[in-house]
């Protein structure tokens, strides 16, 4: 019962960090690019919050739950993460520069 909860806690507080972040996008302003993968990703928070629940009763179908929204959610943050300042950009480890890191 014990690791129930800790999953349970576990997928709760990924959940919670994920509407956090969607959350903080919409209230930024309109969002125009990329509409559709931030809907998917949404659906794939939801379905994390979903396997908080079903964890507590069940630790496959939380699993299942919890990688489904997983694999729904990083497809639009793999576009985020590249427009922050100082991420590595998109040719950067597609051309070798001959410096190293």
């Amino acid at each position: 019962m014990k690791q129930k909860i800790l999953s349970a806690v576990i997928y709760a507080t990924a959940a919670f960090t994920l509407s956090q972040f969607f959350d903080s996008l919409y209230g930024a302003g309109p969002v125009t690019s990329h509409l559709g993968l931030i809907h998917v990703a949404i659906a794939g928070t939801i379905l994390v919050a979903g396997a908080s629940i079903s964890s507590l009763f069940g630790r496959r179908v939380g699993i299942v739950c919890g990688l489904g929204g997983s694999i729904l959610s990083w497809p639009y943050f793999a576009i985020v993460i590249l427009q922050f300042p100082g991420a590595v950009s998109s040719r950067s480890f597609l051309i070798p520069t001959g410096r190293s890191c």
